[in-house]
């Protein structure tokens, strides 16, 4: 069976890579992390004990470091389609709220 495909939304700050470190401890899931910097997000990562690379390694091996700001959904959707699982890590507030971002739901007036 292959590995579940999780994408880890803000998985370079203090609680996602901790997230980040817990998911790479489970052999059965492929971890991808979305960042603006990938150079912050492999130091940040590597402090963590993770290996980060820039291309897939499968289950069990290097996290993969996706570029992009989670606010330009166009720039970086395409990675979702070879993804399984969305998990945000994400200080949310009505800018980040991720529903708003995938378009489920209307942006509120005041934005």
């Amino acid at each position: 069976m292959p590995p579940d495909r999780v994408l880890v939304v803000g998985g370079s700050g203090r609680t996602g890579a901790r997230l980040v470190r817990r998911l790479c401890a489970d052999p059965t899931l492929e971890v991808k992390v979305l960042a603006r910097d990938p150079a912050k997000a492999a130091w940040v990562l590597e402090q963590e004990g993770r290996p980060a690379s820039s291309s897939s390694s499968g289950a069990g091996g290097a996290v993969e470091i996706v570029q992009g700001d989670m606010l330009n959904l166009d720039a970086w959707a395409h990675i979702l389609d070879d993804v399984d699982v969305i998990v945000t890590a994400v200080s949310c507030g009505l800018r980040t709220d991720p529903l708003v971002l995938l378009g489920l739901r209307p942006a509120p007036a005041n934005l």
